[in-house]
């Protein structure tokens, strides 16, 4: 699969030349940081893996993640 494939498909977020990963990730961090950190925080705690992570630590066994 191409490269522009890939976004067009939404499996990459975005797609940057060669020379620029490392200044568009720090971009894209600060405007993370800048934004509604809570609110951020609060989504991942809603997830099924989320849930996943509680029971394991609670249940001493295997997680059983499955990416949502």
């Amino acid at each position: 699969m191409s490269t522009p494939d890939a976004e067009r498909l939404g499996l990459v977020n975005r797609v940057v030349p060669d020379a620029e990963p490392a200044q568009t990730a720090r971009e894209w961090a600060g405007r993370l940081a800048a934004g509604p950190t809570r609110a951020l925080a609060l989504t991942n705690t809603g997830t099924a893996d989320a849930r996943e992570g509680l029971a394991v630590f609670g249940e001493r066994r295997d997680a059983a993640f499955r990416g949502r």
